[in-house]
């Protein structure tokens, strides 16, 4: 019996052992399972993720959801309206702000009451804009820029009892700038516009701490709207101060406000070579350029400032080589030659030749566009490190930038003759054709257009492929002088506009230059307008520095600086400074002080003046005469050996 117990114990512990098993592997195949259903699931939902994703991208690509907010009023507010400006709308328009005006006393409660927020959505399609904008003036103009700039101007006047004086001054001043469309009239300087209480409290805020601190993004938003919509209410000078806070890292604005040296980690050096300056800049500009730029020559000890400039300067002169094959020359006076070198040359300044896409050769298009890319690098940074570009851009080609139209008086100034009889011709088809006239009896200058013996074609290149054969004629009239602005200021500098937008844009936004009209933008990146030197002005802005030389000496120079000519000035500011042109304001606006020291020599009448360009220093001998003086400080700007010293 003790034998039969024993086995049958044997075999239940067996049948638990084989149970416990089977339970094993049967768990195991189970979480396995589990497992692998757990994968296919999550693989499924990132599949239908993804579908989701890209039918959604494919939608986004063909529409977009805009949504449309109301006021309490069950008023359309404007696209780029936020709910507090709503807030605050509401509240100008509550009855209790009669008595707050009354009293005048602004203690609008906006975090007191209870708003209600009632919007849509409505789904526009996506429209892309040609780079530049042209007004045809024989035909009807849609979406002109003064219309949409109205427009957001009257969204944004809603409550605000202030915009419509202001819209009213946008206005003036617009006719003012255009008054040459009116007739022959005088405009009114710029200054009649300014607002003095605006252009004070927006100084105040340009040199809080806190807001140089924030990079600009501190400054309240009534300084932000009126520099960007009415930016004539306040000075150049005021305008450039805020663009630099806006656009300079602010490190650097920091140095520059506590008066200190910038750090030098915020300092990018370069050694380049004077022959060389297109193909330094190359490599220069690919680089990340976030810190200051210091340039050093090759072979020359001189460091600071000075070369930087010299740099800039040389720069600037060589994109305007005529080798180059970059710019619109003029018709009278196609070229300058400087030494070597000849140099394009136009009297409204330079903008961009037109090429012509369809016969051009792909490697030279590619060339043209590479020199245009850099040379958006280079003005941005001109701009961010605060250098000016002695390069003179045309007002056709600064509109462009700026986003403004185009039309025929912009080409009457870079083709005077080819822009007055497309002129003329465009005026009297326009007459033409409002009288309800036979088109086939058109005659212009006393006779038909196939006696012009006109083509598709110009002086600067093919209107469309196969110009050269196609002839003028009354039917093709339209088209003719559609493919004539089309060639200059369409297709023929497409290419070369955006390349030049996207070099620009690697460092700065294109937006910020709104702050300033096309003249203006002129005088930021290449200086100010050239002006006659009064001996008055030269003592007030020159100053005095041990050595100090004699009175004499100092009487004689200022009288020699009074009679230079304008190309002489150019070279004496190159001579001084390496630049050949005055910021904004002149001499007053120059940082550091020009200074005039005494050199002191035993033989002063042999040697020439010596100048320090970093600190704007000019050194003079004690010359005998004022001839004498004359002499030798022309011989030392005349030098065409320039080279930095460390002295």
């Amino acid at each position: 019996m003790k034998r039969t117990k024993g086995t049958k114990r044997m075999k239940r512990m067996k049948r638990r052992k084989k149970r416990k098993r089977v339970q094993k592997i049967k768990e195991k195949k189970g979480k396995g399972k589990r497992v692998n259903k757990g994968k296919k699931e999550e693989k499924e939902k990132k599949e239908k993720k993804e579908e989701k994703e890209e039918s959604e991208t494919g939608d986004a690509k063909k529409t977009q959801k805009v949504v449309k907010i109301y006021s309490q009023d069950g008023n359309l507010l404007s696209d780029d309206c936020p709910f507090i400006q709503a807030a605050i709308t509401h509240q100008l328009k509550a009855p209790k702000m009669d008595d707050i005006r009354a009293s005048g006393e602004l203690g609008m409660d906006l975090f007191g009451d209870t708003y209600s927020l009632s919007y849509t959505f409505q789904e526009e399609e996506t429209k892309v804009e040609s780079p530049v904008v042209l007004c045809l003036p024989w035909r009807k103009q849609e979406g002109h820029k003064l219309d949409s700039q109205l427009d957001m101007i009257n969204h944004l006047s809603q409550g605000n009892t202030l915009v419509p004086s202001l819209l009213l001054l946008w206005t003036l001043n617009v006719i003012n700038e255009n008054i040459q469309c009116f007739g022959s009239h005088i405009a009114l300087p710029s200054s009649v516009f300014q607002h003095s209480k605006a252009s004070g409290s927006m100084a105040k805020q340009v040199s809080d701490l806190i807001v140089l601190c924030s990079g600009g993004r501190a400054v309240p938003d009534w300084c932000q709207f009126l520099s960007s919509h009415c930016p004539f209410l306040f000075p150049l000078q005021l305008r450039k101060s805020f663009f630099r806070i806006k656009s300079v890292p602010m490190t650097r604005i920091l140095s520059q406000h506590q008066q200190t040296p910038e750090r030098q980690t915020a300092v990018t050096k370069y050694r380049i070579d004077r022959d060389q300056i297109l193909a330094s800049a190359h490599k220069i500009f690919e680089m990340d350029l976030n810190g200051s730029l210091h340039i050093e020559f090759k072979d020359e000890p001189g460091i600071g400032s000075g070369p930087t400039r010299e740099f800039f300067t040389l720069f600037s002169e060589e994109i305007q080589v005529a080798s180059l094959d970059l710019w619109l020359a003029s018709e009278s006076k196609p070229t300058v030659k400087v030494g070597e070198k000849e140099f394009v040359f136009h009297e409204e300044g330079l903008f961009p030749k037109p090429v012509a896409t369809w016969s051009a050769d792909y490697k030279r298009i590619n060339q043209i566009c590479s020199h245009f890319r850099l040379l958006g690098k280079f003005i941005a940074k001109a701009l961010i490190d605060d250098q000016l570009a002695n390069i003179s851009l045309s007002l056709p080609f600064i509109k462009i930038l700026l986003g403004n139209t185009l039309d025929m008086r912009d080409l009457c100034k870079l083709r005077p003759c080819t822009g007055a009889i497309i002129l003329e011709l465009a005026s009297t088809w326009r007459e033409h054709v409002a009288n309800n006239a036979d088109p086939q009896k058109f005659l212009f200058r006393g006779a038909s257009v196939e006696n012009m013996e006109l083509t598709f074609c110009t002086s600067d290149g093919s209107l469309k492929e196969g110009g050269e054969e196609i002839d003028l004629t009354v039917n093709n009239l339209e088209d003719y002088l559609d493919a004539t602005l089309e060639f200059f200021f369409g297709a023929g500098i497409e290419k070369q506009v955006a390349a030049f937008k996207e070099g620009f844009e690697a460092f700065l936004p294109l937006e910020r230059l709104t702050l300033f009209s096309p003249e203006e933008l002129t005088q930021v990146i290449c200086g100010e307008d050239e002006k006659p030197w009064n001996k008055e002005d030269l003592k007030s802005n020159f100053a005095l520095e041990h050595p100090v030389p004699s009175a004499r000496i100092i009487d004689f120079l200022f009288s020699v600086l009074e009679e230079l000519s304008s190309d002489q000035q150019k070279l004496f500011l190159r001579f001084l400074t390496s630049c050949s042109k005055l910021p904004i304001g002149g001499f007053a606006s120059m940082h550091p002080r020009c200074t005039v020291s005494a050199k002191h020599s035993a033989l002063p009448d042999l040697e020439c003046p010596i100048a320090n360009t970093c600190f704007y220093k000019l050194y003079l001998p004690e010359y005998s005469s004022k001839e004498k003086l004359k002499e030798k400080l022309m011989e030392a700007m005349n030098g065409t050996d320039f080279k930095f010293d460390r002295s």
